[in-house]
């Protein structure tokens, strides 16, 4: 699943990157400069591959409501698929390569070796910059598809708490794409700040030391900031559950149309479901629902208030009108 994905190789970068610290402090293999520089260089893939999962969970969730709105991505799922494993596996074939070469060659030939360093900073630039401007198009492209949806479940819908998690959804979505960006956006600059000042920042300690601050810290801080917004997803999800159980005797309005809808739409939706906030996916999930018969049907053949015969679910509402 992607966002299990997307921490796994999050967890993988900061472990790797605390035994490259390790190695350094402690000064293992100080003449072994082939080492040296994969145990650098081997890490970085695996927070690239993080964004990479992202941005490839939204990719899928956009494909699949393809089927239910026109015009939102001409793909098909095998095609996303395919450009998603070329993003996730380019660096690890290209990036590591001219790493080991560049190694290779600071004994044996010093400006050969320099030039093999040089391609590996343009290949890491033009993977971040592509990785970064896919996630902003296709970010932007959910972020509309699921905006004008909820226009029309708002005005559907009067539960106050299903909406208020919506927006909570919607602000998390929007903050964790931004995050990824910003992280990609800022090592192209400071790759680029690096190769252009190169021996100027060698020579000032200070000026080193700011710059590891802030090489150091992009990654770390999109893993925190993550975590946090996926515990808080999931503690939203339960206050909300719990607090929608009963209402003078009657089961809340949400949780007796979604606790439907997540229960058998939860495997055609479990892609998108995984790789965006666990919140603002019910109103992807909410939004396809609409659009398959089995569901219509077991919704048409139950109502939510029996005292009321002429009030039905609003996901039976929305449906009558396709």
């Amino acid at each position: 699943m992607p966002i299990d994905c997307f921490f796994f190789f999050l967890s993988a970068h900061n472990f790797l990157r605390t035994v490259t610290s390790i190695v350094l402090l402690v000064d293992i293999g100080p003449d072994n400069t082939i080492i040296r520089t994969f145990l650098f260089e081997f890490p970085w893939q695996f927070g690239y591959c993080a964004c990479a999962c992202y941005m490839l969970g939204i990719v899928q969730t956009l494909v699949n409501s393809n089927r239910d709105t026109a015009g939102v991505l001409s793909t098909t799922s095998k095609e996303a698929h395919v450009f998603g494993t070329v993003l996730i596996i380019s660096p690890f074939i290209v990036n590591n390569s001219c790493a080991l070469v560049a190694g290779i060659l600071e004994t044996t030939d010093l400006s050969l070796g320099e030039l093999w360093t040089q391609m590996l900073y343009v290949s890491w630039i033009s993977h971040c910059t592509v990785l970064s401007l896919v996630a902003s198009v296709m970010g932007f492209k959910l972020l509309r598809l699921v905006n004008k949806n909820f226009k029309n479940i708002k005005a559907k819908t009067f539960d106050l708490t299903f909406l208020e998690r919506l927006i909570t959804g919607l602000t998390r979505i929007r903050l964790l794409l931004l995050l990824i960006v910003s992280c990609l956006m800022g090592y192209v600059l400071l790759l680029i700040f690096y190769i252009t000042f190169r021996s100027f920042i060698l020579r000032s300690t200070p000026f080193s030391f700011l710059y590891c601050i802030a090489w150091n810290n992009f990654a770390t801080t999109l893993t925190m900031v993550a975590c946090i917004l996926f515990l808080q997803s999931g503690r939203t999800k339960e206050e909300s559950t719990s607090a929608g159980v009963k209402s003078d005797g009657q089961e809340s309005h949400v949780e007796t149309t979604f606790g439907e809808i997540i229960t058998d739409d939860e495997e055609e939706s479990s892609c998108g479901q995984s790789v965006l906030s666990l919140v603002a996916m019910e109103a992807l999930e909410h939004i396809q629902s609409m659009h398959y018969p089995t569901l219509e049907k077991q919704q048409s053949s139950s109502t939510l208030h029996p005292s009321n015969g002429s009030q039905s679910s609003s996901i039976t509402l929305v449906s009558s009108q396709h």
